[in-house]
């Protein structure tokens, strides 16, 4: 048998197993959270740090990302998904919250660990973007499978753990990448503050939480007009 050969049986024989070990786990949403860095690296392979990104489930099936610092005199973003179909974008400098309703969650719609991460416990591809298991990993301790995202992505997932995002890696060619690296991982219910909108906040269309930028004064209006989807759908199922 070729080297080749004993790879590809190498690889298929992990994958196998990872599938057995994990196929035990019921069909649940395991609640954690995990904060992970940025690191942009140049085409000469030096980094440097970049934003933080906050991920947390609810055994509910409740879902946050949020982007930059979060909490009292925060300057950071968040997207909430709440099981219960609502959805809430926040702008944390700007105390503003735009709010939207959509379909209950369910755990249908949460990705399978026992497909390695690349499929939902209903089967389906979580992306229209091709995906493919590479490997497996240990990311500071978990047990974490490798995905091939297109041609020049990579998300590590935590299959012990409700398939949590552990790292990614986006590659730019000759122009270096962008890695988001965990820092902290928690498993179990995530702080009730993470998924508290504070009543302070004002109530808005989804453009209303943009950013004037000084180094871009047009970027504004295209942005806008590109969201212009967004607004239509907040007019269409206001907050109730």
């Amino acid at each position: 048998m070729g080297m080749l050969s004993v790879r590809l049986v190498l690889m298929l024989s992990g994958i196998c197993l990872l599938g057995q070990s994990v196929r035990a786990q019921t069909r649940m949403v395991l609640p954690y959270t995990v904060v992970l860095r940025e690191t942009m690296i140049d085409g000469t392979g030096k980094g440097r740090p970049g934003a933080l990104q906050t991920r947390a489930v609810r055994s509910d099936g409740s879902t946050l990302l949020a982007l930059g610092s979060i909490g009292a005199g925060a300057n950071g973003s968040r997207v909430i998904q709440f099981a219960s179909g609502s959805r809430a974008q926040t702008d944390e400098l700007q105390s503003k919250v735009s709010t939207t309703q959509s379909r209950p969650v369910k755990v249908d719609s949460f990705k399978d660990p026992a497909s390695g991460c690349v499929r939902t416990f209903g089967g389906e591809a979580w992306t229209t973007t091709p995906l493919a298991v590479v490997g497996q990993e240990q990311i500071a301790g978990y047990r974490a499978t490798k995905v091939a995202v297109g041609n020049n992505a990579y998300n590590w997932f935590a299959v012990d753990y409700g398939c949590a995002l552990l790292k990614t890696r986006l590659e730019f060619g000759t122009q270096g990448a962008s890695e988001f690296t965990m820092i902290s991982f928690k498993p179990g219910e995530p702080d009730a503050f993470l998924f508290a909108v504070l009543s302070t906040f004002a109530e808005g269309p989804p453009t209303s939480l943009l950013r004037r930028s000084a180094k871009c004064p047009d970027c504004d209006a295209k942005l806008r007009e590109r969201m212009a989807a967004e607004d239509r759908q907040y007019a269409a199922n206001p907050p109730r």
